[in-house]
């Protein structure tokens, strides 16, 4: 519905919305997208939790390939949604 009504893009980059850069840090030019975190293809890892967006922010868990290259069920993906 927000893509629709032209509030976001879901190829926009995540970074946009949470107010600093969030990234892989073996592939720090890939941007994390809405569409990605939607597919959970974000590579990210909630192997350290979930519940706080701390996690993220300090020392964000990931998989070993690039964002957009793999498949993996992740919670955080969608508390991030949600932050959005």
């Amino acid at each position: 519905h927000l893509q629709e009504e032209g509030k976001l893009d879901i190829d926009d980059d995540i970074s946009k919305y949470l107010g600093y850069p969030l990234r892989h840090p073996k592939y720090p030019e890939v941007a994390i997208t809405l569409k990605m975190l939607m597919s959970h293809t974000s590579a990210l890892s909630d192997a350290k939790g979930y519940f706080t967006l701390d996690v993220l922010e300090n020392d964000p868990p990931f998989h070993p390939y690039a964002p957009g290259e793999g498949y993996s069920y992740c919670n955080l993906n969608y508390n991030l949604l949600g932050s959005v």
